[in-house]
């Protein structure tokens, strides 16, 4: 239990992570606009590309710091694509949920720091069984 407590405080660190690199994403209440899309789009090929999301924490020491907590809990780089992944997921389905709000969204983020239970309520069943998957498969590594 306690290590699916520390990912889920981990998973919040990077969505809170993933909002500070992606403050130009636009929003609106109704939905996704085109340029939403396009924002969100360009925010989960960053989180899903070695090479973008490694510039993307490079350019900030927020973001750095938190990358290295991350990686110190996943362990392997197997397991770190698995996590940035799944973080793509949750913030892919957040965003939908927010109808693109960036104020929506960071309250929602914000929420999740003080109430993890309450942030794991907001996921789909299957990225809750992904989660939990790969916090199995972290727990079985460290051991």
């Amino acid at each position: 239990m306690k290590t699916m407590k520390s990912l889920l405080v981990s998973m919040t660190v990077f969505a809170l992570l993933v909002v500070m690199l992606a403050p130009a994403t636009p929003g609106s209440a109704q939905g996704l606009d085109p340029g939403s899309s396009e924002a969100l789009n360009a925010v989960l090929q960053m989180l899903t590309t070695p090479a973008q999301r490694g510039e993307a924490i490079g350019a900030d020491p927020g973001a750095s710091a938190a990358d290295s907590r991350i990686r110190a809990l996943a362990g392997s780089e197997t397991l770190m694509g698995d996590f940035y992944g799944l973080a793509a997921q949750i913030f892919d389905e957040l965003t939908r949920a927010s109808g693109g709000d960036l104020a929506k969204l960071r309250d929602m983020l914000s929420r999740a720091q003080s109430d993890p239970a309450a942030f794991v309520a907001l996921l789909s069943p299957a990225t809750l069984a992904r989660l939990q998957d790969l916090a199995t498969r972290m727990s079985d590594q460290r051991r």
